[in-house]
């Protein structure tokens, strides 16, 4: 006789609170797609086309970021091209960094697991790039293997699993280096705890087979570069190569700029997009050692280590050059916050008159941090925290401060919904695909800079479809097929199109060229 499956069991397992948050990004990605910003996003879904076409080549530093776009050629062979499989490779990868943080916190409370669960899927950047296929949360998931590994090894040690550990620690540092050249900034993390331990002469033996393990591979991996490049460091070069000026090249602008960027921009982008809602739980759990035991220590010092790290360390040795404030470099800081925020709220019912002040405080600055800067997220998220913290210590209250803590984090994934409804990538994408309906018609397709990657990517870069940049159309080099004009307010905005440099004819089009097709979005002009 078969049993039957307790479906109570299994929605409280992790296994279920996994089902649940692959539902709810399958909600954000079915009815509240956020659309593509038309740039770094488009170039690894470029690669993966071109991987897939037998046509990849090395033209951009993307290119040796190979687990930015391997993953999703290989679901491209599946599923085809798309904003599905789009989708659906950030959506597993971050299933992986849920999965490993509910494992960690496997003892916990289903209440207090969901509470973390719900702090990594519906942070604002993480919500940012659910669609977008990029390689951050890959990095994030390596950071998130190499700290389970330690973290076992350190305080769950057992001599049987270091072999597992030392698998853990070298697969993330894998994932890390072949995602992204975040590694930069997070190697003094380990470093630190490595120096440590062989002071102490603490689990010498598995930062010694760690150490083999991952100089085997860098000697594979510069000698393979050597042999098919010629240049075992050709990835160094084209980091350097391929940076231009921007708002985050401080090298090249007055030390006010950088000023700025370390003093408070940063912290002020992580308060926008919820990195610091766990500040004022770590900073009580760092000072009133009471509430820490060993474990909750480490997890509070590494949050804070790789704060710091993240603010301040550099990515040049020749010039001191902090990373970009964008918040998706950071996001390895993430589980470590889920873990504390977890732990937080676990202990938040014994908290004191001071402990409660000081997380007042720390949620009521960043709501005025966020009031005064127009941030997306205020009142409906942080009043909420401030009044769980209230009610958490009273028993007969303490399931309505869950409930509290649930909505104010499920606000912010309304809040994106209605954001990206606005944006509404459905009709965006029908203005480009209206022309592209035309089969077996060779066209120029002039648009912005956003638009124009978008557009090839969604023709899958067919030489029948030639996207065109506005600024870069030339009508004497361009006159030997049907010319289609989409105006497209939102992506024109993302690439900051300069009109005083677009083609007369592009400005008067309104007035002067039939409508080919029009929505909500924009509008197609065809010139004939």
């Amino acid at each position: 006789m078969s049993k039957s499956v307790n479906f109570s069991r299994l929605y409280r397992s992790n296994t279920g609170l996994l089902f649940i948050s692959l539902f709810l990004g399958w909600i954000h990605y079915y009815f509240f797609h956020g659309g593509y910003l038309g740039f770094d996003e488009i170039e690894y879904a470029r690669l993966a086309v071109l991987v897939n076409k037998g046509e990849f080549f090395y033209d951009s530093l993307y290119a040796y970021r190979y687990l930015g776009f391997l993953p999703l050629a290989f679901l491209n062979m599946i599923l085809g091209y798309g904003d599905l499989p789009n989708w659906l490779f950030p959506m597993l990868t971050l299933l992986g960094v849920i999965f490993v943080v509910v494992k960690i916190l496997e003892s916990y409370a289903w209440e207090l697991r969901l509470i973390s669960v719900l702090y990594l899927l519906f942070n604002p950047t993480h919500l940012l790039y659910l669609e977008k296929p990029m390689p951050d949360m890959v990095t994030e998931l390596g950071f998130l293997l190499c700290f389970y590994s330690y973290y076992r090894e350190k305080l769950q040690f057992e001599e049987r699993q270091t072999n597992t550990n030392i698998l853990f620690f070298f697969l993330g540092s894998v994932l890390i280096f072949l995602s992204k050249e975040t590694f930069l900034i997070i190697y003094p993390f380990f470093l630190f705890w490595f120096m440590y331990d062989l002071i102490k002469k603490n689990r010498v033996r598995y930062w010694m087979k760690i150490f083999t393990g991952l100089v085997i591979f860098l000697i594979i991996y510069f000698g393979v570069n050597g042999w098919f490049f010629g240049n075992p460091l050709a990835r160094m070069e084209a980091i350097f190569s391929n940076r231009y000026v921007s708002e985050c090249t401080y090298e090249l602008q007055p030390l006010s700029v950088l000023w700025d960027r370390i003093v408070y921009r940063l912290w002020f982008d992580m308060t926008r997009m919820g990195f610091l809602w766990p500040a004022g739980f770590a900073l009580i759990f760092l000072f009133f050692r009471k509430y820490a035991d060993e474990k909750l220590r480490f997890w509070v010092v590494s949050w804070f280590f790789l704060m710091v790290l993240s603010n301040f360390m550099t990515i040049s040795y020749s010039e001191y050059v902090p990373l970009c404030n964008d918040p998706r470099h950071y996001l390895f800081v993430l589980p470590i916050g889920a873990l504390i925020w977890a732990e937080g709220w676990k202990k938040s019912g014994d908290f004191g008159v001071i402990e409660k002040i000081l997380c007042l405080i720390f949620f009521l600055f960043q709501l005025y941090i966020s009031i005064t800067n127009s941030y997306e997220n205020t009142w409906f998220l942080f009043i909420p925290f401030t009044a769980a913290i209230l009610l958490m210590p009273v028993p007969h209250f303490r399931i309505v401060a869950f409930i509290l803590v649930y909505a104010a984090m499920m606000s912010v994934f309304i809040q994106n919904a209605k954001y990206n409804k606005t944006i509404n990538h459905v009709a965006q994408k029908e203005l480009i695909s209206s022309v592209l309906a035309k089969k077996g018609e060779k066209k120029y397709i002039l648009t912005d800079g956003a638009n124009t990657n978008i557009g090839n990517f969604y023709a899958e870069y067919d030489s029948l479809n030639t996207f065109v940049v506005f600024k870069e159309f030339d009508y004497a080099k361009h006159s030997d097929r049907t010319i289609y004009i989409i105006m497209n307010g939102m992506t024109a905005y993302f690439s900051n199109t300069d009109w005083s440099k677009v083609p007369d004819f592009v400005k008067t089009a309104q007035d002067s060229l039939p409508v080919f097709y029009k929505n909500k979005s924009g509008v197609v002009y065809k010139l004939d």
